[in-house]
């Protein structure tokens, strides 16, 4: 979730592991080789897939910049090592709930109360 612009997001495909592996401080290369190496589809259509992922992560201020030491253990798959079925890392976005989780309930508010925003904070 964004706090900043009130959007959320669902990790699909193989999103959730590189999204791991960002955590853990895995470089791209790296992420790059683990993939390959445990999902069916080549290294070309997995370092594409992973850097248009990267940019959309930055794109949507979710990442900051891309991480540039791999301090996890070289070897160690974060994922079972049996091939799978690639699919690409996806990002849903919701914006649905944009104007709810933007509204400050406690300084936001008109002297009713919440859940009334104060007409100036109204759309």
């Amino acid at each position: 979730m964004n706090l900043t612009s009130g959007s959320y997001y669902s990790l699909c495909g193989t999103s959730s592991v590189i999204w791991t592996m960002l955590v853990d401080g895995t470089t791209e290369q790296t992420m790059v080789q683990r993939i390959g190496a445990d999902y069916a589809a080549g290294d070309d259509e997995v370092s594409r897939s992973i850097q248009e992922f990267l940019d959309l992560l930055v794109t949507e201020n979710l990442l900051v910049s891309h991480v540039a030491q791999d301090v996890s253990q070289p070897g160690t798959s974060l994922i079972p090592a049996s091939v799978k079925a690639f699919a690409p890392p996806t990002l849903d976005k919701f914006t649905d709930m944009e104007e709810m989780l933007l509204l400050d309930p406690i300084h936001e508010v008109d002297e009713e109360g919440w859940p009334m925003a104060r007409k100036d904070h109204q759309a």
